[in-house]
Formats: structure tokens, C-alpha cells, sequence
């Protein structure tokens, strides 16, 4: 069995490594090499965030020399590395264990995307979205994380403001204009110590595509637009149990949908759900057509070519623990060439977590 998911996802990368039709990126004032460097990764999440991430030896053992080696050795370029802000500012000296792993994945000649990630249960979004205090904070952290990386090469290490904004969900009448306000003020601080690195910025809610085209581009040029992609979330979020709510999620009681959808796969993924996700399944299948991927990132794409800017797909995949393995490689390789065919920089979510790529 090991042998055989081996070579089912060696076979993908082969793929996916052979697929030439790659779009011009809009590049503004992004140096090319910096673009170059983004051009494809993988997140690692739970190194420097998560519910691990204060336990003793994690930060030394969780990845190694190793680990990057195969990352680059998958021809990937570049690594986005989620951080905790709540897990630094408690206690500034765990720099130097950031430090250790920005040199370890720059020494193997990848690029590294120091991404402030916060998960939902520390409430630092939202915090950020009603406290002017959270921000002042968060913008004094990004002044020291820019100072403490400016020197290395600008082309190599790249800053993203924040994970995720959910600034809508909190405040939907005036999210968005709260989100501006604050990432404007990240980038100020990041720029202000570090005029070279590129930054990645994103729109207001869940680093949507659809919130990403309603904003204009900022003055700065030296900036990369983000969106994640996890459509459709049926398939790519089967059977996740971290969402809670009263009743739960139809997702949550689904398994073994198939990518892309057919009558008799959907017949076999009925009977393995739980009864009470039938409905959303059915739907799922009368309707889901793959080409709504590239219908969407075109859009994306043409509002990106409108105002002149380079885009990043930021997270992409698929939860492993409930969906097929052949229909995960799909999935991944139609996302990626989306992505490819319209010049999108990506990076897979995430490394060797519920949606590890290895």
C-alpha cells in the first residue's frame, strides 16, 4: 500500500513538473527573481504554531535538514512558514528558534514566506478586527520580524501581513474598511524596515478570491495579491471535525466523495456518509463541474491583469483523512495548472499535517 500511494504521488509531481503552459505573471514593480522564488511551495504548518508549538524539543525535532531537503528535492521553491504572534510576543527570546529555521530552509537555497497565522482559538483576529491595542502590538511585532530578516536576500524572504483576515465575519457592516485600515498599517511597518522584500497582502474575508477582487491595488508596488482556494469544499473538506456549530456541518459526515463527481462513486459515497449530509453530497454531484476552477481563477486572474498586480494562490488541498488518494492527485493537479495557466504563484497546504502533500 505504501508502494502504491509512492508512486500514485510521484507519478502527480512528474505530472505537474512536465506541465508547461504557465501564463506571464503581472508583475508591477515585483523583481523577477522574487517572483521566480514564489513560483511554487508548500506551507508547514505546526512548526511554529498549533497546539505543540510550546512543548519541549518540538521547535528542534518537528522538521529537520531532512524535511527540506525533500521539499526541494520536489521541485518546490519556496516554503511558507505559519507562525504564532501570541506564541513570540509572550516571549521575544523564541526569535532565535525563527531564526534557526528562516537560515536552516535558506541554506538548502529555498525562499521562506514568514506568514502570521493565529489560530481561531486565540481570538487574535478578532482582536485585531475591534482593539486598536492588538494592532499597535501586531505592528510593533511585524517592525521587529522586517528589521530582524531585512538583511537577508530580498529575494529569498518574503513578509505576509496576516492569515485569513475574518474582518467581515466579525463586523459585517464595516470589516472591510477595517481591514484596510490595518493592513495598510502592516505594510507601513514592515516597509519602513525592510524597503527591499516583497509583501504578500490579501482581501478582508478568509483570503477569499471573491474579497480579494472587490479591493483595488495599494500604492506600494512591490506587493503580491493572495487567495486561497479549498473549492469544492465538499470534496476538499470531507469529514473535518473542527468546525463545530449547532446542528454540524454537512461536510462533517461526509466520506469518500469522489473528485470529479460521477453517478456511481456518488452512489458508494452516500452510502458511506452519515445520513444527514445526503443532501449537500447529492447536490455536490448534480452540479460540480471542474471547469468552475479555471472559471474562477480567470476571474481572478483578469482583475489582477486590470490593476496591474501579481497574484499567489496561498493555500490549496485537500483533508486526507476521508478522501480518495487518486482523487486527491487530481484535484491537486487540475488546481495547479489553473493556477499555472494564468501566471498564479502557489503554494500547497500544507506539508505533513491532515492535508500533508507527502
Amino acid at each position: 500500500m505504501f508502494l502504491k500511494r509512492l508512486f500514485i504521488f510521484l507519478g502527480v509531481i512528474i505530472f505537474i513538473c512536465s506541465f508547461s503552459l504557465r501564463g506571464e505573471a503581472f508583475n508591477a514593480g515585483v523583481p523577477k527573481a522574487n517572483l521566480a522564488t514564489l513560483s511554487r511551495g508548500v506551507s508547514i504548518y505546526g512548526w511554529f504554531n498549533g497546539a505543540d508549538v510550546d512543548k519541549p524539543n518540538h521547535l528542534d525535532t518537528f522538521i529537520t535538514s531532512k524535511d527540506i531537503d525533500k521539499i526541494k528535492a520536489a521541485g518546490l521553491s519556496h516554503i511558507r512558514l505559519p507562525i504564532e504572534p501570541v506564541f513570540f510576543m509572550g516571549d521575544a527570546t523564541r526569535l532565535k528558534e525563527l531564526d534557526k529555521a528562516v537560515h536552516l530552509i535558506l541554506a538548502d537555497g529555498l525562499g521562506v514566506v514568514i506568514d502570521i497565522h493565529s489560530d481561531p482559538n486565540t481570538g487574535f483576529n478578532k482582536q485585531l478586527c475591534e482593539s486598536d491595542a492588538a494592532l499597535n502590538n501586531l505592528v510593533h511585532f511585524w517592525s521587529v520580524l522586517a528589521a530582524r530578516y531585512a538583511a537577508l536576500p530580498s529575494d529569498k524572504v518574503f513578509f505576509e501581513t496576516l492569515n485569513e483576515p475574518q474582518f467581515h465575519q466579525y463586523d459585517p457592516t464595516h470589516g472591510e474598511k477595517r481591514w484596510n485600515e490595518v493592513q495598510n498599517r502592516l505594510i507601513a511597518a514592515i516597509r519602513h524596515e525592510a524597503p527591499k522584500n516583497t509583501i504578500i497582502v490579501k482581501g478582508y474575508d478568509w483570503d477569499s478570491a471573491d474579497s480579494l477582487i472587490k479591493t483595488k491595488a495599494l500604492p506600494d508596488k512591490n506587493l503580491v495579491y493572495s487567495f486561497h482556494f479549498y473549492e469544492p469544499m465538499e470534496f476538499t473538506h470531507q469529514g473535518v471535525d473542527w468546525w463545530g456549530g449547532s446542528p454540524p456541518s454537512p461536510i462533517e459526515g461526509m466520506r469518500q466523495i469522489p473528485y470529479p463527481p460521477d453517478a456511481q462513486r456518488c452512489k458508494q459515497a452516500l452510502a458511506a456518509s452519515l445520513p444527514s449530509s445526503a443532501s449537500a453530497i447529492q447536490a455536490y454531484c448534480d452540479s460540480y463541474n471542474p471547469q468552475n476552477t479555471l472559471q474562477k481563477f480567470a476571474r481572478v486572474a483578469q482583475w489582477a491583469k486590470s490593476q496591474g498586480v501579481p497574484l499567489y494562490l496561498g493555500e490549496f488541498g485537500v483533508y486526507i483523512r476521508y478522501s480518495p488518494l487518486s482523487d486527491r492527485a487530481r484535484w491537486i493537479h487540475d488546481t495547479e495548472a489553473a493556477a499555472e495557466k494564468f501566471g498564479i504563484s502557489w503554494a500547497r497546504w500544507d506539508y505533513n499535517g491532515n492535508f500533508a502533500m507527502f
